[in-house]
């Protein structure tokens, strides 16, 4: 036998137990077959069968069972020599989870820091942010401080898992696999929700793992900004501009005297004698017009702006009054009358209107039209009638008329706006209609369209607002009331010149039918044969039921605003002598207005009414400007940019870790509960206390002909004790 095998025989101890260093891994111990084990110590906890090494025998050697033990050792050596009773909870339980329960701690602090930041700050100035970085960076480092932490301290729950669920049932070895995948990402974890279908505390940690993606975005989408006005108290340095008086134009005295007599116009029978003076309009007022006319109506913004200050560009200005330009339009298609005429082989059909406006053209006539013109005398004037039919068309030809022009100031001779007392001057248009222009119709059954347009002094009250730099303005009231005495003449020479009651009737109240002189018709351009006369007077509107009472007036609380004589003068002998001394046509001709800007605006007009009202808001704009005075009275807001914390968004990093901490306790509750070791992810564990012998012999052999994931599919295992103190994933149906 061999030196070091010992028989039967051998002497024993007298207790029968062995020390350790009499028992070694390289021991043989025979024993006979029917000999039965005495209890010991090292008895295993289940029921499982040891595992034995039997030796082949010789048939010329004695036969002896001999059992050749895997490193047996008495399980008193396996347990420690202080039972676990002695340690306190935290020395058996806390301690194994100190890191975990450490990232969770740092993790709720960081996110409790953040709310904290977060609250302090929600509608604070972004100018009250004291640090270099910026609010939105201090909160994304400390979200990815809680988010860090929080999945250190998650992902050995889920390492943990497996454990705790292999040692409770039975299963597929793969689904240990699905539970270590899970604790590396996302896809994994939702393999195992997939798996466990919510029916273990498992999938909550899956659910954790997968929502923790969603964890940044939504602690950066928390922290917005958004602006408000805020009012600032002290002095404003907020003005606008507001005119109470216009005086612009010039007058001087010629030194000519003009002595008018009935046949001359004296509206009496006695003579009237004038001091003749020249007339200059305002240069700057007449560029108003004609920009007026251009129509920037689609302009971005609005080109006809009064001055005005705002120094932290929002601004909000108390209702004011202030001298205006307004207008409106009136259509009278109504009113036109139809003559036809003849020339020669050629018929000609003219439309009229009261008070002497008419166009005509040949019937038939088309465009192109040939360069064929004829004049044709109509009482004292002469007209062009372009176009005959018997003449071949030629491109690039005169037009027929499409448009014409009358420029009046006295209002007698308008249709609508004989009884508007403040209206300085009219213009009546008559229009070709749009089928006629092109050529859907002829001429002489098309009829044109009709319409006049006034433009009035009047007061306006303001409602401004000055709105991140931009001004917005609304009109809240408009009236165009006519206060007495306006007008009256002022001059030496009336005393003397007037000695009948018709006269001084007539030449007192001319603005019956004008503001100008009664006998505006007959003085030449830029010349004034009237008397000097006061102001222009409107009223002002101190209180009124509909508008509230902090209403200003640029007039310093006077009942008036005034437009100067000379300025009423001046502006329309411009219109009558300069812009329109005869009717405009469009397309011009030669002798009528050749280039006229006015003509061609009115011409190509879509909306006339928004024409004019350009021409208004345009005088409008140019007299606050040069004429006006700063009103100061208003509110001064300051636009303020602040924090504004999107609270919705906190719940989903609140809710991720109120269900993380909660997710931590259970893990480690259960462990305890289960009475393992909370082995987690480590790598010797798995090696340790994975498959044991027979079934990663199974495994190891189905996988050498690829077929190692059907072997392991019908395998059930559990984590179990075996006899020698071993805990290992063991094969149910191998123990069946």
């Amino acid at each position: 036998m061999d030196s070091h095998t010992s028989t039967s025989n051998s002497a024993a101890p007298a207790d029968g137990r062995y020390s350790v260093s009499e028992i070694s891994a390289c021991s043989t111990i025979c024993l006979p077959l029917n000999q039965e084990q005495e209890p010991s110590d090292s008895t295993p906890l289940s029921p499982e069968s040891p595992i034995y090494d039997r030796r082949p025998t010789d048939q010329h050697e004695p036969h002896n069972d001999c059992i050749i033990p895997q490193r047996i050792v008495p399980r008193r050596i396996l347990q420690s020599s202080t039972r676990p009773s002695q340690y306190s909870a935290w020395q058996r339980w806390g301690s194994s989870w100190f890191w975990e329960l450490s990232a969770m701690t740092l993790s709720c602090l960081s996110l409790v820091l953040t709310l904290g930041i977060l609250y302090f700050f929600d509608g604070k100035p972004l100018e009250s942010w004291p640090l270099y970085f910026s609010l939105g960076t201090i909160i994304s480092t400390l979200a990815q401080v809680s988010r860090t932490s929080l999945a250190f301290a998650i992902t050995p729950c889920l390492g943990q898992a497996k454990w705790n669920w292999f040692s409770q049932k039975e299963d597929d070895v793969l689904v240990f696999r699905t539970f270590d995948e899970a604790s590396r990402g996302p896809l994994g974890s939702l393999q195992l929700l997939w798996k466990l279908k919510f029916r273990h505390l498992a999938s909550l940690g899956a659910l954790i793992t997968v929502i923790m993606f969603g964890y940044d975005p939504f602690v950066q989408a928390i922290v917005d900004n958004s602006g408000d006005q805020v009012l600032l108290t002290g002095s404003s340095k907020a003005r606008i501009r507001a005119s109470s008086r216009i005086c612009v134009g010039e007058e001087q005295a010629t030194g000519t005297q003009i002595t008018l007599t009935n046949t001359n116009g004296s509206m009496g029978p006695d003579n009237v004698v004038l001091e003749e003076r020249a007339l200059i309009a305002d240069f700057g007022l007449t560029l108003a017009i004609y920009d007026g006319f251009v129509n920037k109506s689609s302009a971005l913004t609005n080109p006809y702006q009064a001055p005005f200050f705002c120094e932290t560009g929002n601004c909000t200005f108390q209702s004011f009054d202030s001298l205006a330009v307004c207008t409106r339009c009136v259509n009278v298609s109504d009113r036109i009358g139809r003559e036809i005429g003849y020339e020669g082989m050629n018929t000609f059909t003219k439309y009229t209107l009261p008070y002497g406006l008419e166009i005509m053209n040949y019937d038939g006539v088309k465009q192109p039209e040939s360069d064929y013109t004829t004049a044709i005398p109509d009482g004292t004037k002469v007209r062009r009638i372009y176009g005959g039919p018997n003449q071949p068309a030629t491109a690039g030809g005169p037009s027929p008329n499409q448009t014409i022009v009358q420029v009046t100031a006295n209002r007698s001779e308008s249709i609508s706006f004989e009884s508007f007392n403040t209206t300085f001057i009219v213009f009546r248009i008559i229009q070709s209609a749009p089928e006629f222009v092109d050529n859907l119709s002829p001429w002489n059954t098309t009829f044109p369209l009709a319409m006049e347009c006034g433009l009035s002094f009047c007061v306006n009250r303001y409602e401004s607002k000055v709105n991140m730099g931009i001004l917005h303005e609304s009109i809240l009231d408009s009236w165009e009331e006519w206060a007495h005495p306006s007008l009256l003449p002022e001059d030496e020479m009336f005393g003397s010149s007037i000695t009948n009651k018709e006269q001084e009737e007539n030449w007192i109240d001319p603005f019956n039918h004008t503001l100008g002189s009664p006998v505006s018709s007959q003085q030449p351009p830029g010349k004034l044969w009237d008397f000097l006369r006061a102001d222009l007077l409107l009223a002002a509107h101190s209180d009124s039921n509909t508008l509230n009472s902090g209403t200003l007036s640029v007039s310093n609380n006077l009942s008036f605003f005034n437009i100067t004589h000379i300025t009423i003068a001046s502006t329309i002998d411009w219109f009558t002598k300069v812009l329109a001394p005869e009717p405009l046509r469009y397309p011009d001709t030669a002798g009528n207005g050749i280039g006229n800007p006015v003509a061609g605006a009115i011409a190509k007009s879509t909306n006339l009414t928004s024409t004019f009202d350009n021409v208004a808001r345009s005088m409008t704009a140019w007299i606050r400007e040069n004429e006006g005075e700063w009103v100061t009275e208003s509110s001064t807001t300051k636009w303020v940019f602040r924090f504004r914390i999107r609270w919705p968004f906190v719940t989903v990093p609140v809710a991720v870790m109120m269900a993380s901490a909660f997710y931590l306790g259970l893990t480690i509750w259960q462990t305890r509960k289960n009475d393992i070791d909370p082995w987690k992810e480590d790598a010797l564990a798995a090696i340790t206390h994975g498959l044991d012998q027979e079934s990663r012999a199974k495994i190891g052999q189905a996988e050498r002909v690829g077929l190692r994931n059907e072997a392991a599919m019908g395998m059930k295992v559990t984590l179990r004790q075996g006899m020698y103190g071993e805990v290992e994933l063991r094969d149910v149906g191998k123990e069946g």
